[in-house]
């Protein structure tokens, strides 16, 4: 029965529905003490009994390996020098459904939460019995706090209380077009009847728990029972594929009904490390043939380049077994000149960039130097060219770059930092690294033109190529010279504990790499098979850099 305390109606019936988890867990037991207390002492006091039921809720997520957070600011603390990207639904019309549009490598699913035919262990996740309304992008819900932006809606704008039952459902599936190894959003809130929570499960490709919280409540129930709830989530590796989130209170009945949206969705990026080997022509095989120009368009500029030759074959890489997000797609660096008649690149300074190894990190920029392209690989015979639909990878153009030891206003800068080591693992082999100096800086990249063979007895013959637009513009690859480690240094993350220590002997010393002969390679610039040398460049996702001035 509901009772009035205060200005606010609290329902016991609320409270025992939403308060215990679907399974019973010690932190029900706990919560249901609480409460028993809470009744006996406070019994005045009601809207403190629904705080404290959210706070206590709040605190007992399951995680297999995953950690939650409430607080964004948190949140990206956490994740200091990992390359993040925001999805907003700032630039998408008012009205539009984007119920399984992909946006961003996030495709936006309607979720039967009915959990038919799945199994998560021992989840206790409510299950519910609707499937979620269209997902419609909105710039306001009624009843909900104003937003700066548009934001998600599931039902749309007008949902007033069991309006249209249809629209009343609000959960929202998510997928991952590739794993990474955090996500977060703001969810925002508006209860009808003071007191309501919503599910969020969080799963990796093969469908095993990374993290589950039953009841995150709403944020704020006096005197307004609205407002944003920030939820993320941060993995021990690269395996988040999946997150559902299911609102509980989707009924029409005399009770009201819980009204949610969703924006302002926070994700790491999706790109791999890399560790570069150098290559050469497998013997007997045919020469590769130069061809341009190639119009290239990125961060610093547009020019047309002529491609020269192979020079590097870049393998996605498990650094300190964070995981891998896409094993297939390769990287083939190829040398580049730009076409004669091109303006000199005028070398650039101050350039900042961050990531997880280097958190303040000033580039000195020279000059293009190559371009990377997404390739597939195969020990035994040739394989297709990646299908831009299968990957969500960019074409990079790299760039010259070294560590600046002063700014261009003459302030010293902090040295380079000694001791930085990654243990990394490819599909050719296991090694810990040190990582000495920077070698080079690799911006997302727009791919065009009608080039011609510029060599070879078909000089001057088309060589069509296909176009491919910048996918992430936000997420660059700082690449470092890698050489093997002799002495293991202890790490924080990736950086020394101590800069100063030299670290013990690693013995036996590690091989050196094993060449490889005949590795097939298609791309768009056409197949060929290679022979490795040795591995020269370790490079490492960093976050947008700001524009030059």
């Amino acid at each position: 029965m509901p009772i009035a305390l205060s200005g606010v109606w609290v329902r016991f019936f609320v409270v025992t529905a939403y308060a215990a988890p679907p399974h019973p867990t010690k932190c029900g037991k706990v919560l249901a003490k609480e409460v028993s207390k809470i009744l006996k002492t406070c019994l005045s006091r009601l809207t403190a009994l629904s705080v404290l039921v959210g706070l206590f809720i709040a605190t007992c997520p399951r995680s297999a390996t995953g950690q939650e957070f409430l607080d964004r600011a948190a949140f990206l603390a956490a994740l200091s020098g990992v390359p993040t990207r925001q999805i907003t639904f700032d630039d998408i019309s008012v009205e539009t459904n984007i119920t399984e549009e992909t946006i961003s490598g996030l495709r936006f699913r309607l979720f039967n939460s009915g959990c038919p035919g799945e199994s998560y262990g021992d989840s206790r996740y409510r299950c519910g019995t609707q499937i979620s309304a269209p997902l419609i992008v909105t710039s306001s819900i009624s009843g909900l706090p104003a937003t700066s932006g548009n934001l998600l809606s599931p039902g749309g704008a007008d949902i007033n209380t069991c309006r249209d039952a249809p629209t009343e459902n609000d959960d929202l599936l998510l997928e991952f077009s590739d794993p990474v190894k955090a996500f977060g959003l703001d969810i925002v809130f508006e209860a009808a009847d003071g007191l309501s929570f919503l599910g969020v499960r969080v799963l990796d490709s093969e469908n095993t728990i990374v993290l589950e919280d039953p009841a995150v409540p709403i944020p704020n129930l006096d005197p307004v029972s609205s407002g944003t709830q920030f939820v993320g989530v941060i993995s021990a590796t690269r395996n988040i594929a999946r997150v559902e989130i299911d609102e509980y209170d989707e009924n029409c009945d005399d009770n009201g009904d819980e009204h949610v949206g969703y924006d302002s969705i926070v994700v790491t990026s999706a790109l791999d490390h890399y560790v570069l080997y150098k290559v050469g022509a497998t013997r007997k095989t045919p020469k590769f043939l130069k061809f341009g120009p190639v119009s290239l368009a990125e961060l610093f500029g547009s020019a047309e380049y002529e491609v020269l030759r192979p020079k590097q074959l870049g393998l996605p890489a498990d650094k300190n077994n964070e995981g891998v997000g896409d094993a297939v797609t390769h990287l083939e660096e190829y040398q580049v000149k730009p076409v004669r008649g091109t303006a000199k690149f005028e070398e650039m300074t101050d350039i900042k960039v961050t990531n997880q190894c280097n958190t303040d990190l000033r580039l000195e920029i020279m000059k293009p130097v190559t371009i990377l392209v997404p390739t597939n690989k195969s020990l035994v015979d040739f394989p297709l060219p990646p299908d831009e639909a299968d990957h969500n990878l960019d074409h990079f153009l790299c760039y010259k770059a070294k560590a600046q030891k002063k700014l261009a206003d003459g302030t010293k800068l902090p040295k380079f930092p000694k001791g930085i080591q990654v243990e990394v693992d490819d599909q050719f082999q296991a090694r810990r690294y040190d990582l000495k100096q920077i070698t080079k800086l690799c911006n997302p990249v727009d791919k065009s033109g009608d080039p011609v063979l510029l060599s070879g007895p078909n000089k001057g013959d088309p060589f069509p190529i296909t176009p491919a637009s910048i996918r992430n513009p936000d997420v660059h690859l700082v690449c470092y010279k890698a050489k093997l480690a002799k002495n293991l240094i202890p790490q924080d993350g990736c950086g020394a504990v101590d800069p100063a220590d030299k670290g013990t002997k690693i013995d036996p010393k590690q091989p050196k790499h094993d060449k490889r002969v005949g590795i097939f390679v298609n791309n768009q610039f056409g197949p060929r098979q290679l022979d490795t040398n040795k591995e020269t460049e370790f490079c490492i996702p960093s976050e947008k850099l700001p524009p030059p001035s």
